[in-house]
């Protein structure tokens, strides 16, 4: 954790996160299916649908549980599970907040915390029932407190439109596109979502796409060992993801201009290449390493490498 601060959360602020534990906390799976049922009871005569319904469960679930839990006797609610009593409370108004925040090895920071730094650490992408994905940049991180006896780290974050060709796209190269231009769930609305629970997220990183402007290229990583040692927030620490931090043209400054690419030991043989031969095979390696960069892991560097060394031979043809 980093920068931290205490914050006070306005109501429709505090509510959208509030809602967002209620709706992701395995405990109350069956208080909201409970819910469900008895808003289809209710209304069965109109007949609504499941959209219809489902929005009424998001507008009315967090004060219908709350009044749930209050008004059961006193040895229902010792039943219950410490953490639903507490959720049904709701959350203390004053938060902690943090400029940078490391689960599980990945280290996280807010968009404006990255102003003036070489690596980006505010990318984020969720994958949510139904199986679409959600990218997004992160602009606050905060720890909403349920009176010290549940604590959640929450993401509050810019999420592009998913809308296809408005906010997301995949190129001809079969690249994920996104723009930032276009988003959702800003918000602004009581009924948007803007937050996601720290371990939801998955760290990734947008490219700006020369092509088409305001569109950046989404690149995955895989998270690596990464130790929170207590280092001064205001110095960047060069290993916290390695996908970020090699430098193509450092590599290729290292790989050695007097390397021998022939035996001497055996009887050389002569071919004839067309000239257009290593432009061709140029073209085609250059397309090879944009893909690979793009897609490049941690433990892929000697494959970059080795790469880097047939190109090389290539340009020597």
């Amino acid at each position: 954790m980093g920068g931290i601060s205490f914050v006070r959360l306005d109501m429709k602020t505090c509510m959208q996160a509030h809602r967002y534990i209620l709706f992701n906390c395995d405990e109350l799976i069956q208080i909201r299916t409970m819910h469900k049922d008895r808003l289809k009871a209710r209304n069965r005569s109109s007949r609504p649908t499941d959209y219809v319904i489902d929005k009424m469960h998001r507008d009315e679930f967090c004060d219908w549980f709350r009044d749930y839990v209050q008004n059961m006797d006193e040895t229902m609610k010792h039943q219950l599970p410490n953490r639903v009593r507490w959720l049904a409370k709701g959350p203390n108004p004053e938060a902690r907040s943090f400029s940078r925040y490391v689960h599980n090895g990945v280290k996280f920071r807010t968009k404006d915390n990255e102003i003036g730094r070489t690596t980006q650490n505010s990318g984020v992408c969720v994958t949510v029932e139904g199986g679409t994905t959600y990218y997004g940049r992160i602009i606050s991180i905060i720890e909403l407190n349920y009176f010290d006896e549940e604590c959640f780290v929450l993401f509050k974050c810019d999420w592009v439109d998913t809308a296809i060709g408005r906010g997301y796209k995949v190129d001809e190269f079969g690249f994920e596109l996104v723009n930032f231009s276009r988003l959702v769930h800003t918000g602004d609305r009581l009924s948007d979502d803007p937050f996601i629970l720290a371990p939801q997220a998955s760290q990734v990183y947008y490219v700006a796409d020369e092509r088409h402007p305001n569109w950046e290229v989404v690149v995955k990583t895989k998270p690596r060992d990464v130790f929170d040692a207590g280092n001064d927030d205001d110095i960047d620490d060069y290993c916290e993801n390695e996908p970020y931090n090699f430098n193509v043209e450092q590599i290729l400054e290292n790989v050695q201009d007097d390397l021998t690419w022939f035996r001497n030991e055996v009887e050389g043989t002569t071919l004839d290449i067309p000239q257009e031969f290593p432009m061709v095979c140029q073209i085609s390696l250059c397309f090879l390493l944009k893909y690979f960069f793009l897609h490049a892991q941690i433990y892929d560097i000697s494959v970059l490498l080795a790469l880097f060394c047939l190109r090389k031979c290539v340009l020597y043809c």
